[in-house]
């Protein structure tokens, strides 16, 4: 009898999932009773390889403005995402103007965590370029 596994995401010899930017969406969430229009975010897809040989995904959603630190010098989603990626640069958040397209392709790294359900879900914080030498996938 074969048993067989859940496609986990392959990691490195330092606990990192390694991994490149599919695509980034732009999503409406609202209000599940009653269909209102809560806010706008972006959705990051990020396709990694698995222990099966498969594809995964990990999704992480980000606010869709970019912000300047708050007073305790704390970015939101969104604003650390691309400064981490080098998307943004800190003298460029007084006037911030991003192409996340730009960021499709990318190869990134970030740890995973098991969460309450068993599910391996993305650490955001963790969140780098990959040492790749162009930093894309092809």
């Amino acid at each position: 009898m074969l048993l067989k596994g859940s496609n986990r995401p392959i990691l490195d010899k330092d606990g990192y999932v390694h991994a490149f930017i599919r695509c980034i969406s732009e999503e409406t969430i609202a209000d599940q009773e009653t269909g209102e229009a809560l806010y706008d975010c972006l959705v990051w897809q990020f396709e990694w390889e698995g222990t099966q040989h498969k594809e995964g995904v990990h999704k992480l959603q980000t606010g869709a403005e970019i912000n300047p630190a708050d007073e305790d010098g704390k970015y939101n989603r969104l604003t650390d995402v691309c400064l981490r990626l080098g998307l943004l640069t800190k003298d460029e958040l007084e006037d911030p103007s991003v192409d996340t397209d730009n960021a499709v392709g990318l190869r990134v790294r970030y740890r995973i965590i098991r969460n309450e359900k068993k599910q391996y879900i993305m650490d955001a914080d963790s969140l780098t370029l990959d040492e790749q030498p162009n930093g894309k996938k092809r």
